[in-house]
């Protein structure tokens, strides 16, 4: 009587089951623009002042001052080899609104001739 019972139970539960409406698949949304994927760079000459390699930031003069802007990338071993008052290209990485958002490489300028 026990097995019939239990069998009973199960093919109630798995009719049940079977009843109820699968559910889509969730999709991944993605919270990011498209557009922000692909970042704009641009480059930027200046002085080197200083770097912080443990906070990741470079401090560069421009024409308009000095400016304080986080490292990535190439950015973060290439500095290694600059001095303080040097002449640099630093390529800087925007965001979609054209602003900086760091520092993605720095050079030592060409020497004028």
């Amino acid at each position: 009587m026990k097995k019939l019972a239990l069998f009973a139970t199960l093919c109630f539960a798995g009719a049940a089951l079977a009843q109820e409406p699968a559910k889509p698949a969730e999709q991944p949304t993605s919270k990011t623009p498209a557009t922000s994927a692909v970042s704009k760079t641009h480059d930027l000459n200046a002085e080197f002042v200083a770097a912080d390699a443990i906070k990741k930031t470079l401090t560069i003069k421009t024409g308009t001052g000095e400016s304080t802007v986080p490292m990535e990338g190439k950015a973060l071993t290439e500095f290694k080899s600059i001095k303080a008052g040097e002449k640099v290209v630093v390529t800087c990485k925007d965001d979609s609104e054209g602003k900086h958002v760091a520092a993605v490489a720095i050079k030592p300028a060409a020497p004028k001739s």
